[in-house]
């Protein structure tokens, strides 16, 4: 039921719409000249069409252009005008829901004005790791994350053993000349073993098929194998299981986010009662005696 009031209300203020730009149309007759076509007693006039126009079209498209904003024109116009024939007055007043709307409009600039100009929008680490703690059962892994690097390439590339040497190494000038390497005759691969990825993401590069994670990654840390036509190297470095916490690091800019939210939920809050107070500081809030 929700879903079909909401389609509902968008079609009626859509068709409200529509009637009110038809009424501000020229109520007297326009030189025939001038019409384009009629709907009732309302006219698109050629001056009117082109300015519906797009500001950019070929010759040869204007006129199916033409056709097709006309053929729209005369179909809204038509199912507005049968509308309100068949409306009673009482059925076609909307000035409430107008009225409703517009205030809706209204508060909602200017609480985004107030937002772009009052916000705090700096969050520092250490209110990042205060919430993170006050929050910790909201952070549970829904999946398995890893930090580790891989390479995709050709078990036909050269220079395996030297690879395999580099890619197991720590020390930076290997690392240097594994990513020269890479950058020239890998396939695929990812470096940045510093960063938690979704095991997920990692599985769709690299075709591990493995029923017990929770074991594998427990017992795993370096892998190669040869899948298709490409050989892998796998170097796992750390990882966390589905169901364990969420390192605060993969939750940064959730955190954040949910931070600044609460500000701008205070922040209006905050404005509405110091409007309402200074509303009736200054008497313009008056309840009648009974």
């Amino acid at each position: 039921m929700i879903a079909v009031h909401r389609i509902y209300s968008n079609q009626l203020f859509a068709l409200l719409a529509c009637a009110i730009a038809l009424s501000a149309c020229k109520s007297d007759t326009p030189e025939e000249s001038d019409v384009v076509v009629r709907v009732y007693n309302e006219y698109l006039l050629k001056d009117e069409l082109a300015d519906k126009m797009p500001r950019s079209y070929s010759a040869e498209d204007s006129a199916s252009i033409a056709d097709q904003i006309v053929n729209n024109w005369v179909r809204q116009t038509a199912v507005v005008k049968f509308a309100e024939q068949h409306l009673t007055e009482e059925q076609k007043d909307f000035s409430q829901q107008l009225e409703d709307y517009r205030n809706s409009l209204v508060t909602y600039a200017y609480e985004r004005e107030l937002i772009n100009q009052k916000l705090d929008t700096v969050v520092d680490d250490a209110e990042i790791q205060d919430y993170y703690d006050e929050n910790i059962q909201n952070f549970k892994l829904r999946s398995y994350i890893v930090k580790l690097r891989f390479i995709k390439m050709s078990p036909d590339a050269p220079k395996l053993k030297k690879v395999e040497s580099w890619f197991m190494s720590d020390e930076p000038d290997d690392f240097d000349k594994l990513y020269d390497y890479c950058r020239k005759y890998a396939e695929n691969f990812y470096f940045k073993d510093e960063n938690w990825l979704y095991l997920e993401e990692f599985l769709k590069e690299v075709p591990i098929d493995e029923s017990d994670w929770n074991n594998f990654l427990k017992n795993t840390t370096y892998l190669k194998f040869e899948s298709g036509a490409y050989l892998y190297l796998i170097r796992i470095y750390d990882y966390r299981l589905k169901d364990d916490r969420s390192p605060m690091a993969l939750e940064l800019d959730g955190i954040k986010e949910l931070i600044l939210n609460k500000r701008k939920v205070e922040l209006i809050n905050q404005m509405r009662e110091d409007v309402v107070t200074e509303a009736r500081e200054e008497g313009n809030i008056e309840i009648p005696q009974k």
